[in-house]
């Protein structure tokens, strides 16, 4: 606080600054006292909130958010933009919103909406309900297994099933009943301890909702204890270089070079004349190098992403035989930007490939200084290059704003918003769901687009549908809150029926073509007019001409080839069904007489050397 004679300031005011401050002023003649209250008040700040969720149907749905203020915020729920009430399955109440027996219909985009008279906040989740019947694909039981007697075996029943599915097992025809040596467990588990030959057989388990149900079979053979007389053996080949590297027939010995430290080889030698090589010798005795310190440093450093306040590094491991010795780890350093010093960690898992360092003070997003050493029980080894990574981010809290979309055709809308201003958080982008509506969860899609667009077109849409979208900003850590969805509807689709009974002349290279009009029905896309797509049969070239009528004029480039011509109704709705292919057979120039252009001929002559050519075809 600061006190100038009778002005007193309270810069960066705080909650702890609320309350009654008294002003005395007196002299000679006495005293006088003036009271004043000072109450806090902010907007709304999140400190709690929800995250997507997929639920099974039937199961009950939780969530709860909740937001600092001054006044107290109050909070209301909306579903696809639409406010919730508590009725029936729904309670909502304060910040919290429960709903209990999950049916389809409950899926969509909820808004968690926190006001007061300073504000108000959005912070948005998606419902997923899931609903089938037990599916076993990617799951099913072993057609053949194995086990020794005397040991204990489980066979898994892990059906995708929303609701959970109960579960029956049965032996050949006969449900298996549970004893000491017999369980199941409630995830449908079915465990066989002190296996006998008893045991062995078809094993089945059947799993069931309200939705149908699906089995799994397999077969268990229970075999003797198996004996091991000889291990399996790693082995690798390779042809090594010796000192002297031509190694004459009277000499017994040799120094073979290049090995890596710490490595078990085993030799064998051949010997070769003018006429061929020999077999190779017997395997000698394993023979290990020498350890020595490492002197590969990891591969691929990289890292970044993560959770608020970590920073997560990641590079490939040292394999195996270039480890040069015992005792191999990792000594991974970073520093900050700015700083000299480096924080220094060391991890003695020879496999490790990635090591995550916490600590509050990380801002988000801050860029470090990496890199990753080697070391075994010789010494250390070398660093990687320094590489540059960042902090974990956090969500973007901004929203975009000025959402507006329109329909461009029956299965395309455009989606406009303005770009968020700069924000403490990193903006890589926006994300643009969208759904039909709250019975149709299958129908909701995502698009997401760099964050220097403010406009992305979305594909693949029903025709003459009302669709909702919503759009929101996004980076590494999330999506951050997302707007009041909007609705749009497509366009009618265009007429399904393609341009029929089509008519072409061709005189010289003039090509004229008619067909039968194109009528749209209720349902459909006005006809606006046509477009004809035209191409030589050997070039890929596709050349485009648009009429407003059911005619058409193409003047042919002067050659032989042939061309094919399709021909699509346009409407507000798109493109429609292209007609069946029409060939064009031009006659070669010689065969037209084009030659006779060039002299003096009659009329009749000339009339004769024209070639017209008609073709009629009903598509």
């Amino acid at each position: 606080m600061k006190n100038s004679n009778a002005v007193l300031q309270v810069p960066n005011f705080q909650q702890e600054d609320a309350g009654t401050y008294e002003c005395i002023a007196e002299n000679r003649r006495g005293k006088n006292v003036a009271r004043g209250r000072i109450s806090f008040h902010a907007k709304p700040q999140w400190f709690q909130t929800m995250k997507d969720t997929a639920l099974a149907i039937e199961e009950r749905l939780y969530w709860e958010c909740r937001a600092n203020g001054k006044p107290k915020p109050s909070y209301i729920w909306l579903k696809n933009g639409q406010q919730l009430l508590s009725e029936d399955r729904i309670h909502v109440e304060d910040g919290v919103l429960s709903v209990s027996v999950l049916t389809l219909s409950d899926a969509g985009m909820y808004q968690c909406v926190a006001e007061n008279k300073h504000g108000i906040i959005y912070f948005a989740a998606e419902l997923m309900v899931l609903a089938s019947p037990p599916d076993f694909t990617g799951n099913v039981l072993r057609a053949l297994l194995k086990a020794k007697a005397g040991t204990t075996v489980t066979l898994d029943c892990k059906p995708k099933a929303y609701p959970t599915a109960s579960i029956l097992w049965k032996k050949g025809n006969l449900p298996i009943h549970t004893n000491d040596r017999i369980t199941l467990s409630p995830d449908g588990t079915l465990r066989l301890a002190n296996l006998s030959k008893s045991d062995a057989g078809s094993y089945t388990c059947f799993a069931r909702n309200r939705f149908g149900m699906s089995s799994t079979t397999g077969r268990l053979l229970v075999t003797d204890p198996t004996r091991i007389i000889q291990g399996p053996v790693d082995m690798e080949i390779i042809a090594v270089d010796t000192v002297p590297e031509v190694i004459n027939g009277n000499m017994l010995t040799a120094t073979v070079v290049d090995l890596n430290a710490w490595v078990e080889y085993e030799f064998r030698v051949l010997a070769k004349n003018s006429v061929g090589v020999g077999e190779p010798s017997p395997v000698s005795v394993k023979t290990r190098t020498e350890d020595a310190v490492p002197d590969a440093a990891p591969g691929d450093v990289g890292g970044g992403g993560g959770s608020r306040s970590e920073l997560v590094i990641t590079w490939e491991p040292v394999p195996e035989e270039l480890q040069n010795g015992e005792s191999f780890g990792y000594i991974i350093a970073f520093r900050a930007f700015g700083e000299v010093s480096w924080t220094h960690v060391a991890t003695s898992a020879p496999g490790a490939s990635r090591y995550v360092y916490r600590n509050e003070s990380i801002a988000p997003f801050s860029p470090f200084h990496v890199k990753v050493g080697t070391y075994n029980s010789k010494g250390q080894g070398p660093f990687s290059p320094v590489v540059t990574i960042y902090s974990a981010e956090t969500e973007p809290s901004g929203m975009p704003a000025g959402v507006w979309a329109r329909s461009v055709s029956a299965s395309e809308i455009e989606v406009n918003w303005q770009a968020l201003p700069i924000t403490p958080e990193r903006v890589l982008g926006y994300e643009v769901v969208y759904w039909e509506d709250d019975t149709k969860p299958e129908t909701m899609g995502k698009v997401r687009v760099h964050w220097n667009h403010t406009s992305v077109t979305v594909h693949s849409l029903a025709g003459n549908t009302q669709y909702f979208l919503t759009v929101s900003a996004f980076n590494t850590a999330g999506t951050g809150p997302f707007l009041p969805a909007i609705n749009v509807t497509t366009k009618k689709p265009p007429p399904a029926q393609p341009p029929l009974n089509v008519e072409w002349t061709l005189i010289g290279s003039q090509l004229s073509l008619y067909w039968e009009p194109v009528v749209a029905m209720e349902s459909e896309s006005e006809v606006t007019g046509y477009q004809l797509s035209y191409w030589r049969q050997r070039h890929k070239e596709v050349n485009t001409f648009t009429t407003a009528n059911s005619t058409a004029e193409l003047s042919l480039a002067e050659n032989d080839d042939d061309y094919i011509i399709r021909i699509q109704t346009l409407s507000e709705g798109g493109l429609g069904p292209a007609s069946d292919p029409i060939q064009i057979h031009k006659l070669s120039m010689s065969a037209r007489g084009s030659k006779a252009w060039s002299v003096d001929v009659s009329p009749l002559s000339l009339l004769l050397t024209i070639a017209i050519s008609t073709f009629r075809s009903t598509l």
